[in-house]
C-alpha cells in the first residue's frame, strides 16, 4: 500500500511537471501526411508518442502473460498425459517380464505415443506380439521402432534376431546379425547371438573363428565355452571319420589318429572325446592302436569302462596287453572289472588255469553278469559241461536277483 502511494505520488508529479513544460515551451511538432498537416506543442507530442509505447508495452505484456498461462495450462495437460503414459509403461514392462504378452502389449502401445522415447515401447510390444503369434504385427512394431527418434538402428536389429532365433529362423537372424556387426562388431550380445546360431545351423568352422573372441570377451561361463569347445572337438573327430569313409580302415584309423593329436592337449584327455576315438578304432579293427590309447588314459585315470574295452581286443600281443593289465592290479585289487579283463587276456594267451581264477575272483568281488558267462564258456570249452550249465544258472540267478516276484496266478 505504501510503495502504491509513492508511486502515485511520482506520477502526479510527473504529469504536473509535463503540464509545466507545456505551456513554458513554444516549439511545437508538425507532422505532414500527403495534404494534410498536423501541428501540436512539441512536449504534448512527446507525451503522446510516450502514452502510445506504454499502451503498446501494455497489451504486449497483457498478451504475453495469457501465452504463459495458456502454456503453463497445455504443459500441466501433457505432463497428465506423461505421467499416465509412464505409469501405463511401467505396468506394460511389469506384465512383460512376468510374461504376460497380451497384457504388456496393450499398456506398451497405448503408451507410446504419449512417452518421450517410444523406443521401449515399440521394441517390448514387438517381442510380445512374436510371443502370441502375430508376426505381422511384431513387423509392424519394429517398423516403428525404426521411425522413433534416436539411434535404435542395434537395438531394433538384437530384438529382430532374438525373435528370429527363438523362431528358428536361422538363416534370417544371421543376415539380421550381419547388419548389427557392421554398426557394433564387438558388441558382447552380437558375438554371443552368433554364437547360437552358428551352433544351430552346426557351422563348426564358423564356431571354430568365434571361439578365441568369446574366451577373449568372456561371453558365457568358463563351463559353456568349455563344451563349445567340447563340442566342436567332437565335431572335428566325426567329420574325420566321415569324410574318410572311402578309405580303407589302415588309412582311416591314421588319420584319426593324427586328427584327435591336433586337437588341444586338455582334450585329448578328454574322456568324451577319447570314448567316441576309442569305439571308432575298434570298429575300423584298429586294436593295437586302440590298445595303446587305452592303456595311456587309463594309466593317467582310472576308468572302469575303458579298462572293460581293453580286455575285448583282438591283440596282436595278447601277452604284452596282459603284463600291462596286470600292472593295474597292484592298484586296484578289488576291481570285479580289472579281473574280468585278465581272465579275458589270460583266454587270448590260452593261460586257462589263471583265466579260471581271474573269473572266479572278480565274481567273488562282484557277480558280474559277464564273469560268470565267460566262466561257463571256459568251462565248456575245457569239457566241463555240467559246471558250465551250473555257472550260466548262477549268473542268471545274480543277476535276476533284484527282480520283483510276478503276480500269483488266479
Amino acid at each position: 500500500m505504501k510503495k502504491a502511494l509513492i508511486g502515485f505520488c511520482i506520477v502526479l508529479v510527473a504529469i504536473a511537471f509535463f503540464i509545466y513544460l507545456i505551456q513554458q515551451e513554444n516549439s511545437y511538432f508538425l507532422l505532414v501526411l500527403g495534404d494534410t498537416s498536423i501541428e501540436m506543442n512539441f512536449w504534448f507530442a512527446v507525451g503522446v508518442l510516450l502514452l502510445a509505447l506504454f499502451l503498446v508495452w501494455l497489451c504486449v505484456t497483457m498478451i504475453n502473460r495469457s501465452a504463459k498461462k495458456v502454456y503453463a495450462v497445455h504443459q500441466k495437460i501433457i505432463g497428465r498425459s506423461e505421467k499416465k503414459a509412464q505409469l501405463k509403461t511401467t505396468q506394460g514392462l511389469i506384465a512383460f517380464i512376468e510374461g504376460d504378452w497380451s497384457l504388456a502389449h496393450k499398456k506398451l502401445v497405448l503408451s507410446a505415443r504419449h512417452v518421450s522415447s517410444p523406443i521401449i515401447n515399440y521394441l517390448a510390444a514387438a517381442r510380445c506380439a512374436y510371443e502370441v503369434g502375430e508376426e505381422q504385427e511384431a513387423l509392424k512394431l519394429l517398423y516403428k521402432a525404426e521411425k522413433a527418434p534416436g539411434n535404435n538402428e542395434l537395438a531394433i536389429s538384437l530384438t529382430q534376431a532374438r525373435m528370429q532365433l527363438s523362431n528358428k529362423q536361422y538363416e534370417q537372424a544371421l543376415a539380421t546379425l550381419s547388419r548389427a556387426e557392421k554398426i557394433n562388431p564387438a558388441h558382447k550380445v552380437v558375438l554371443s547371438l552368433q554364437k547360437s546360431v552358428y551352433y544351430a545351423l552346426s557351422d563348426w568352422s564358423a564356431l571354430k573363428r568365434l571361439l578365441p573372441i568369446l574366451h577373449e570377451k568372456n561371453i558365457g561361463t568358463l563351463e559353456e565355452r568349455y563344451y563349445l569347445e567340447q563340442t566342436l572337438c567332437q565335431a572335428t573327430v566325426k567329420d574325420n571319420i566321415e569324410k574318410n569313409s572311402a578309405l580303407s580302415n589302415e588309412q582311416r584309423a591314421s588319420l584319426l589318429e593324427g586328427c584327435v593329436n591336433n586337437l588341444p592337449a586338455h582334450f585329448r584327455k578328454d574322456s568324451t572325446i577319447l570314448t567316441l576315438y576309442i569305439n571308432t578304432l575298434i570298429e575300423l579293427n584298429a586294436y593295437d592302436i586302440a590298445a595303446k590309447v587305452l592303456a595311456r588314459n587309463i594309466n593317467r585315470e582310472w576308468n572302469e569302462s575303458w579298462v572293460k574295452q581293453y580286455g575285448l581286443l583282438n591283440y596282436s600281443d595278447a601277452q604284452a596287453a596282459l603284463v600291462q593289465a596286470e600292472s593295474w592290479l597292484k592298484q586296484e585289487t578289488n576291481s570285479a572289472v580289472l579281473h574280468l579283463t585278465l581272465g579275458r587276456l589270460c583266454l587270448q594267451n590260452k593261460q586257462w588255469g589263471r583265466a579260471k581264477d581271474f573269473l572266479l575272483s572278480s565274481i567273488a568281488i562282484k557277480p558280474l553278469a559277464e564273469s560268470y558267462a565267460e566262466l561257463a564258456r571256459l568251462q565248456r570249452y575245457m569239457g566241463d559241461e555240467k559246471d558250465s550249465q551250473l555257472t550260466y544258472q548262477q549268473g542268471l540267478t545274480a543277476t535276476t536277483a533284484k527282480l520283483l516276484d510276478l503276480p500269483v496266478l488266479s
